[in-house]
C-alpha cells in the first residue's frame, strides 16, 4: 500500500480477484491501509476504484480504517483523537465500502481507552469530503502502556490464531474488519435473492450506537456490531 507495489498493479490484482470470485461471493475483505492519513479533499485512486468495482459488480468491500502509533507519544485518548494524524488512511476513503474501526471490549489497567471507546490505535473519521467514517466498529484488544513499555492485553477480543496455530493476543483494525465481513456474510443467508444491499441495511440497523448518554457526545467510533464472535 505504501509503494512497494505500484498502485496500478495493486488495482489490477483486486480487479482480477473480483472478476474471479464474484460468482461465489459478494463480500470482499481488504485489511490493508497506507501509513499516512487522508487529507480529505481528494479521494485516493484505490478508494475510487473500489467504489467503481462495487457499483459495477454489485459487491461489497469491507475495509479496515487503519492503525496509527499515536498511543506511543500521547497520554490520553482525547489527545489522540484531537490529532489529525489519527484520521482514516486510504483506501478507507472509499465511500461505498464498509469501513471498520476497533473499540475496546474488555477493560485493562494502563489502557488509554475504556470499554466501548475507540481503541487508542484505531483511526477515526471523517473520511473523504467529510463523509462519516468508519461506518462500523467491532470489539478488539487494547494496548497497555507501562512506562516506556507496551503490551497487548489478553482478553476475549484480542485472542487470535497465529501462523503456528496457537492462540496469541494481537490488536488492529485488520482483525476487527473480518468480524464485520463475517456478520455481513451471515446476514446474506437470510435475505431474499442474496441481496447485498438488504444485508448491509440489516447490518447497520442492528448495530449499537456508541454515544455518551449523559453528554450526547460521540466517542468517535460510529457504531459497534453486537457480535461476540
Amino acid at each position: 500500500m505504501d509503494g512497494l507495489v505500484a498502485v496500478n498493479d495493486l488495482i489490477k490484482r483486486i480487479q482480477k480477484a473480483v472478476v474471479t470470485f464474484t460468482d461465489f461471493s459478494k463480500i470482499f475483505n481488504l485489511s490493508a491501509n497506507v501509513t499516512r492519513p487522508i487529507e480529505g479533499d481528494e479521494m485516493s485512486i484505490i478508494g475510487y476504484e473500489l467504489d467503481v468495482l462495487q457499483e459495477k459488480h454489485k459487491i461489497q468491500f469491507v475495509i479496515s480504517a487503519g492503525n496509527h502509533e499515536l498511543w506511543e507519544v500521547e497520554d490520553s485518548l482525547f489527545a489522540i483523537l484531537d490529532d489529525d494524524e489519527s484520521r482514516v488512511a486510504a483506501p478507507a476513503d472509499s465511500m461505498l465500502s464498509i469501513v471498520v474501526g476497533s473499540v475496546i471490549g474488555n477493560a485493562h489497567l494502563g489502557c488509554l481507552s475504556a470499554v466501548d471507546e475507540i481503541a487508542s490505535y484505531s483511526r477515526r473519521g471523517p473520511g473523504f469530503n467529510g463523509y462519516t467514517k468508519p461506518d462500523l466498529t467491532a470489539y478488539s484488544g487494547c494496548i497497555i502502556k507501562h512506562g516506556d513499555d507496551a503490551v497487548i492485553g489478553a482478553d476475549t477480543y484480542a485472542m487470535l490464531l497465529n501462523t503456528h496455530g496457537m492462540l496469541t493476543p494481537d490488536v488492529g483494525t485488520s482483525f476487527s474488519t473480518p468480524v464485520i465481513a463475517g456478520d455481513l456474510a451471515e446476514l446474506m443467508t437470510i435475505v431474499p435473492s442474496n441481496d447485498i444491499l438488504a444485508a448491509k441495511a440489516l447490518l447497520y440497523h442492528t448495530a449499537r450506537p456508541l454515544w455518551d448518554k449523559d453528554t450526547g457526545q460521540s466517542t468517535g467510533c460510529g457504531h459497534v456490531n453486537n457480535s461476540k464472535r
